[in-house]
Order: structure tokens, then sequence, then C-alpha cells
């Protein structure tokens, strides 16, 4: 009976730590590891949780391992093209995060995530190397002035700038948190931007920076409140997927038909996008065909 039982033992410890080893995927003999793959699914679950859609889990697991093993397709390519990203331009855009949320909240937020800082500079490294390559084969030169009047001219309905509002978010883990910095804001009118400012400083909240954004970006409630709060007013706390948010809307823009010179700058970027994304698919679809994949994932 021992034996067996040592047997067993013995076989579940190999399947455990078989199991820990084992990739999520392997691109032409280039691992994804499960730990890749498992953060990628939390964040596509949270983005899906946020918008307040629902997808089946199965579907789910296919669209992120699929666009994980894209990913490592187009960085092989970039690889064969001489395309990397330096140290220091890395950094930089380290330093810009930490500045815009403060380094306190930045960590806060590595931390929730599960990662270190070097996990997220690869992350990092990965985005802006694969920005880098599909800005090469597809410049900001490539979409000509014609092209822009004819999408305009040709489009089925108007150009429209849409309502927007310049605002600051405070966000705390706790409700009782959210609560009691709306204590003090009542207490002290006018001062959103001067309690913001000291609770990004404690590390206490993430606090953004303003910024112009469409309301309708954000989940049901919290857009249907900042369409009709005030310019100068403040609301919250408003409750998300695990955090609580407090918004002040500074300023608004009403909106109205676009003429083509204020059209222009989002045409290109729709042109741009379009044809970018065309060619990563096209790319990463031409780079499966002659790629040896494996994927480990039920």
């Amino acid at each position: 009976m021992k034996k067996y039982s040592l047997c067993y033992f013995v076989l579940f410890i190999s399947l455990v730590f078989y199991g820990c080893s084992r990739p999520a995927a392997e691109v032409n003999g280039e691992k994804i590891s499960m730990k890749t793959y498992k953060k990628a699914m939390e964040l596509r679950l949270g983005q899906h949780s946020l918008q307040g859609t629902k997808i089946k889990e199965s579907q789910m697991k296919d669209a992120v391992i699929q666009q994980l093993i894209g990913e490592r397709l187009l960085l092989q390519v970039a690889r064969e093209k001489n395309i990397s990203v330096s140290e220091d331009k890395i950094s930089d855009q380290l330093d810009k995060m930490k500045k815009f949320i403060g380094e306190k909240s930045f960590n806060s937020l590595l931390k929730k995530e599960g990662i270190t800082v070097d996990e997220y500079k690869t992350r990092l490294k990965t985005s802006l190397t694969i920005q880098r390559l599909i800005r090469s084969l597809v410049p900001e030169d490539s979409i000509s002035e014609k092209e822009m009047r004819k999408f305009y001219k040709n489009s089925p309905r108007p150009f429209i700038k849409p309502r927007k509002v310049m605002v600051r978010m405070i966000q705390t883990k706790t409700e009782e948190q959210a609560k009691a910095i709306i204590k003090d804001l009542k207490s002290e009118k006018g001062a959103f931007d001067r309690i913001a400012e000291k609770l990004k400083k404690d590390g206490t909240a993430v606090v953004s920076a303003y910024g112009w954004v469409n309301p309708s970006f954000f989940p049901k409630e919290i857009s249907a409140a900042l369409k009709n709060m005030k310019k100068g007013t403040y609301g919250g706390p408003y409750r998300g997927k695990d955090s609580f948010y407090i918004f002040r809307v500074k300023d608004r823009h009403k909106e109205r038909p676009e003429k083509y010179e204020e059209a222009k700058n989002e045409i290109k970027t729709i042109l741009l996008n379009q044809r970018r994304q065309a060619m990563i698919a096209h790319l990463v679809n031409e780079k499966k065909k002659k790629a040896t994949i494996k994927i480990n994932i039920d």
C-alpha cells in the first residue's frame, strides 16, 4: 500500500511541476509562459467587466492565446528587420507613467497586477517594438490628402465633434475611503484639485491628470453622470469592478458637425489605423502559415 501511495505521490508531484513549467504556447521554438497567458486573460476579463459585456470563456481563451501568438510573430518579424526599442526609450515611457499617476500609485498597481517592474518593462518593450514595426510598414505619410478628402466626402454620416468632458478622476479601493473623500470635498468648497494632489502625493488613491474624454467610454452609470454633470462640479462615488471613482468636470464641449479641416486629423488616424490593422492581420496570417505553433491550453 505504501509502495502505491509513494508512486501516486511522485506522479502527483511530477504533474504539478510539469503543469507549472509547461508554456501556454510555443511559436517557432519561443515559449509564451503560462503566467503571461493568465495575466492576459485577467486583463481581458477586466476589460469586459468594465464595459459590461459578456463572452464565452472558450472564446476568450482562444482570442487571448491567438493575440499572444500574433504578438510573438510580430516581434520575430521586428527582429528580422533589426527593429528594436532602446532601454532609454523604455525608461522614458516608464518615467512618464510614474509621473502621470504618481510613483506610489504606480507601485500599487503593479502589486495589484502581481507583476514586477521588470515584467512591466517587458510588456512595454513588446508594445513599443510592435508599434515601431507597424509604423515602419505603414508610415504617417502613406495617407494622401486626396484619400482624406475622398473619405470625408463619401462618408455616409457627417463627421461630428463628439460631446466631450475634461475630467479628473480619483480612484479608491473602498467605498468608505471614497465617501470620506466626498465628505472632505463638501467641507472645503473648491478644494478638489488640492485634495486630489494630496491623495496622489500620499499614494492613498489613484489620481489622474485632467483630460478630454467622451462620456460614452465609461460604463452606463458613470457615462450618464458625466453627460449631465455641470462644468466645475464633481460626482461620486461610482462603483467599478474593484474600485470606486470620483470625477470632476472642469470643462465640456457640445456635439456639433465638423468641417473637413477640423476632421482632417481624425480622418488620417482612421485611415492609418485601418491600413495598419489590415497590415497586422495580413502579416500575422502569412507568418502563421509558415510558423511552427504549439498551443498547450485546454
